[in-house]
């Protein structure tokens, strides 16, 4: 019916009538211009592609006496995802060195000051140091690119880990904590508020969750083995943005993954409603850890980068942290580039 043919408020109601059809014309009217806004046949304008972050200067990784590590793992991992085709399916990111003003987003002028290059004849205090700069430079640079849209999501195949590192300190082999410094940078350079980090490698790490316990936009989930109770759980704004669920059993399979993303990740992301989540990767809880405190099988791996994949539109990065075990790392790949998973079997939680 056209304007002519409407009869004025006065005859219908009043004013009354009048705000009543007003709002209803303006939610309609809103609901049309969002609909004229999605371009529903563009699928070209959504990001699409998978990031993936490798650079053999990640093998050149030393322990904390000095001894330089296996470098096989991670090569034979690369190796794996080369031949099954993956790795030609991705967008290779280009690697670089962090700079002083990015890894300062978290780490202290003292403890850069510190790890500076030594004079020549000297032996370096931290030996990976350089690849752990190179680490953190990667990881941005695979964010910069999910988050200007030009990658839907991404993997980094990282070393040496950095979820351990604090800011004025080394731990465990870990210099610079790439994964916070990457959630930094999201927020203070790449326009990004709320960001949920993920945990899932076997230790317990206090670093990241103690580096935003005061922070409510940032939710950290972690899931790990040892029966001690949290150190970190938020503290001030941040009391209650920290989930640490811990396996006080060995033997978590999954199923337990599942149920606590299910439980708990699932339902508290949902209403937390992140706009990007990082993954500190640990992989080497696939087919079972060495002394049998996670049995993850890869398709746990899969399903659990699935689950999160619905979450941030799909603004998902992947770091590895600890070892490169290759079936973990081919789920998970399988998973971020789209392949449709084998039918799953059943999944039981441990009895308890």
């Amino acid at each position: 019916m056209g304007r002519a043919g409407r009869r004025a408020p006065s005859q219908r109601g009043g004013l009354p009538e009048a705000k009543r059809r007003g709002r209803a014309r303006s939610r309609r009217e809103g609901l049309e211009a969002e609909l004229q806004r999605l371009d529903l046949g563009a699928e070209a304008a959504a990001p699409t592609g998978t990031g993936l972050v490798y650079d053999e200067r990640f093998a050149a990784v030393f322990g904390d006496d000095g001894t330089p590590e296996d470098p096989e793992p991670l090569s034979a991992a690369w190796a794996t995802l080369e031949e099954l085709g993956l790795a030609q399916r991705c967008v290779r990111v280009e690697c670089r060195p962090a700079t002083d003003e990015e890894l300062l987003l978290v780490h202290s002028p003292s403890s850069l000051a510190q790890l500076d290059p030594p004079t020549p004849g000297c032996p370096p205090p931290t030996p990976s140091v350089g690849p752990s700069r190179l680490a953190a430079g990667s990881l941005l640079e695979l964010l910069r690119k999910v988050l200007s849209g030009d990658l839907r999501n991404g993997l980094a195949l990282l070393r040496p880990p950095g979820r351990h590192a604090e800011p004025d300190s080394t731990y465990s082999g870990c210099v610079f904590n790439a994964v916070a410094v990457a959630a930094r940078a999201a927020q203070q350079h790449l326009g990004v508020q709320r960001i949920l980090i993920v945990d899932w490698g076997i230790r317990p790490s206090c670093a990241i969750p103690r580096l935003f316990q005061e922070d409510p936009s940032v939710l950290c989930f972690g899931v790990h083995h040892g029966s001690d109770p949290p150190t970190v759980i938020g503290t001030g704004r941040g009391e209650g943005f920290t989930v640490d669920v811990r396996w006080d059993e060995p033997g978590a399979t999954d199923g337990d993954y599942a149920a606590a993303f299910f439980h708990l990740l699932l339902p508290i992301a949902f209403q937390f409603q992140p706009q990007l989540v990082l993954v500190a990767a640990g992989i080497a809880a696939a087919h079972g850890d060495a002394e049998g405190r996670i049995g993850v099988s890869p398709d746990g791996f899969a399903l659990m980068t699935h689950l999160l994949s619905a979450l941030a539109g799909g603004r998902l990065l992947l770091a590895l942290e600890g070892e490169a075990e290759p079936g973990g790392l081919v789920a998970i790949l399988r998973t971020l580039l789209g392949d449709p998973g084998d039918p799953p079997g059943p999944i039981t939680p441990t009895p308890r």
